[in-house]
């Protein structure tokens, strides 16, 4: 999939984004929350709360694991990153 060009990401972002912070920066991003369900080997299925953010890589430079980003006014830790579509856009999985 190609990425439309940057001013339309910003576009998006914008129209269904959330603002989050991080060290003085400030983007807007998508945020997702979600139940989603985990097979842990033989046991039963479990669910778990799931919560990322995806924002312009370019937005947040001090962005890193352990890093605390306030997103809509509610902070979390950064889990994990992950660069999506070339690198254009960072997803942040979080940690309440």
């Amino acid at each position: 999939m190609t990425l439309p060009p940057a001013a339309d990401l910003d576009a998006m972002m914008s129209d269904f984004g959330v603002t989050v912070t991080l060290d003085g920066y400030t983007a807007i991003g998508h945020f997702n929350a979600a139940d989603v369900e985990i097979l842990p080997g033989e046991a039963a299925p479990q669910f778990v709360r799931y919560l990322a953010l995806k924002v312009r890589s370019d937005a947040l430079p001090t962005l890193a694991v352990g890093s605390h980003p306030t997103v809509n006014g509610t902070a979390y830790r950064v889990r994990e990153l992950q660069q999506l579509d070339g690198g254009a856009i960072t997803e942040m999985r979080f940690a309440l």
